[in-house]
C-alpha cells in the first residue's frame, strides 16, 4: 500500500474517533464502562477505517457514489446489531423471572 492510502486510512480513523467522542458528548450514556474500553474502541475503529479504506482504494467508483456505498457498510452492520439486540432482549424479557441478577448469568443460558 502506498503512503497516500495509509494516510487516508489514518485520517479516516481519526475522524471516526472524533465523531464518536462528539456523539457521546451530545448523547451521554449512563452505563458503566468495562476495563480497557478506550483501547477496544481505538482498535476496532482502526480496523473499520482500515477495511473501508482498503475497499475504497480498490474501488472503481469515485465521489458521492463511493461515499454512499462505503457508508452503507457500517450502517448495515449497525442495523444487524440492533436487530440482534432486540431479539436477544425480547427473549430475555420473557425469561426475566429466571434470569435475575441474584441467580447469576448461568441460569439464563
Amino acid at each position: 500500500m502506498s503512503s497516500r492510502i495509509l494516510s487516508r486510512i489514518f485520517f479516516g480513523w481519526a475522524a471516526l474517533v472524533i465523531a464518536q467522542v462528539l456523539a457521546s458528548m451530545v448523547v451521554p450514556v449512563k452505563a458503566s464502562t468495562p476495563p480497557h474500553a478506550l483501547a477496544w474502541l481505538l482498535v476496532t475503529d482502526f480496523l473499520i477505517a482500515g477495511a473501508i479504506g482498503f475497499v475504497a482504494s480498490k474501488s472503481e467508483s469515485a465521489g458521492w457514489t463511493l461515499a454512499c456505498a462505503l457508508a452503507l457498510i457500517p450502517l448495515c452492520i449497525g442495523i444487524a446489531n440492533v436487530i440482534g439486540a432486540l431479539s436477544f432482549l425480547r427473549i430475555q424479557r420473557f425469561r426475566g423471572d429466571l434470569c435475575s441478577s441474584t441467580t447469576g448469568w448461568l441460569t439464563c443460558l
